[in-house]
């Protein structure tokens, strides 16, 4: 692999790694609040796909692509997946943020809630919805990194194939 793609994988993967820890410590937030509602346990798996996938990513950046020594086949199977979870839970968090918090009674909702915690008249609702558009924005571009991170493993890991044993 070449120096400047290397580092560039590396680098994406370091923001992999901030996301993966703001996950496990929102994972842990969570993990009180699961007996009272069950449907935290999904989010609780997908956090904890992405700190495995994250871990797997940088050992497989490290050992194989650096290093050029093998790594076991039972890892290569745990990258595939924790790295599909990965994906397809970016994907359902981005579009249950965008049916949700865009949605025009959220939109109502927070321009109601920021208007009694100012004591002010209350914000229209389009700049509110402005403001809204423009974080999820924000956070998809964010989280497109994750996306484009965990493909490229995946064409990584098809390429070097050679090197789990």
């Amino acid at each position: 692999m070449k120096k400047g793609t290397f580092f560039t994988y590396r680098f994406l993967g370091t923001f992999v790694s901030l996301m993966a820890y703001m996950a496990f410590f929102a994972s842990v937030i969570r993990l009180f609040g699961v007996e009272l509602h069950p449907k935290l346990m999904i989010y609780l798996f997908a956090s904890g796909c992405m700190v495995i996938y994250s871990v797997l990513s940088r050992l497989f950046s490290q050992i194989v692509l650096k290093e050029g020594k093998p790594l076991r086949r039972s890892l290569k199977e745990w990258l595939i997946a924790n790295a599909a979870v990965l994906i397809a839970g970016i994907l359902y968090g981005l579009a249950r943020m965008h049916s949700v918090f865009l949605s025009q009674p959220m939109v109502d909702r927070f321009s109601k809630t920021i208007a009694d915690a100012h004591m002010t008249s209350q914000y229209p609702p389009a700049v509110i919805h402005t403001e809204l558009e423009l974080s999820f924005v924000f956070f998809a571009v964010i989280v497109s990194v994750g996306i484009v991170h965990a493909i490229w493993t995946l064409f990584l890991v098809r390429r070097y194939k050679d090197y789990f044993q």
